[in-house]
């Protein structure tokens, strides 16, 4: 799958995890305790909700960049072939 849409997610996870701290008290004792305290299930429910933020429009261009690939590498296979039986 494209770079581009697990981007979105790691960007849009690292937006949450920010807004977390910055509605916190601010002192550096209060986050880091704040960090610690920081639940698995916190961390699920961001991801589901970074993955559900990306959008159609960034999974289609990645669909179609992929397609584009495998039948990029499917005509290469086929002119090996090609060559290998001609060579025969």
């Amino acid at each position: 799958m494209d770079q581009g849409v697990l981007q979105n997610v790691k960007c849009s996870y690292r937006k949450m995890l920010l807004r977390k701290l910055i509605e916190s008290d601010g002192s550096s004792d209060f986050l880091l305790q704040l960090l610690k305290n920081v639940t698995m299930k916190d961390v699920i429910y961001w991801v589901s909700e970074s993955w559900d933020n990306v959008t159609q429009n960034c999974l289609a261009k990645s669909w179609k960049k992929l397609r584009s690939s495998i039948a990029d590498s499917s005509k290469v296979e086929q002119n090996e072939q090609k060559r290998n039986s001609s060579a025969y």
